[in-house]
């Protein structure tokens, strides 16, 4: 479960990035601004979001929520979460990613 903690961590770093670059005034007038340390650094930390991402799949399936000791809505609600998040991993987040990468720095 450490990958999950570090991936929400990655998680959150990347959509502050992904905010700041997209919606950024700068880039948008001036894209040669970008040093090539930035974009570096930038694509260190995407590699680093995917891994943990993939890790943090792994981590979700392997659960097994129906063998919890507890009341069947929580079971229910618990299945619900890590549904979405699953689906978060292997389809949002990808695409982000992917949007992030064809920036022109």
């Amino acid at each position: 479960m450490k990958a999950c903690s570090t991936f929400l961590i990655e998680f959150f770093v990347f959509f502050g990035l992904y905010g700041a670059l997209l919606h950024s005034p700068v880039l948008s007038q001036n894209p040669e601004a970008v040093s090539y340390a930035s974009v570096s650094q930038l694509n260190m930390l995407l590699g680093q979001l995917e891994q943990a991402s993939q890790a943090t799949q792994v981590d979700l399936a392997k659960l097994r929520i129906e063998k919890w000791k507890t009341d069947s809505n929580s079971k229910h609600q618990a299945q619900s979460n890590v549904e979405s998040m699953q689906r978060n991993l292997q389809s949002a987040l990808p695409e982000m990613i992917a949007q992030l990468r064809n920036v022109r720095l």
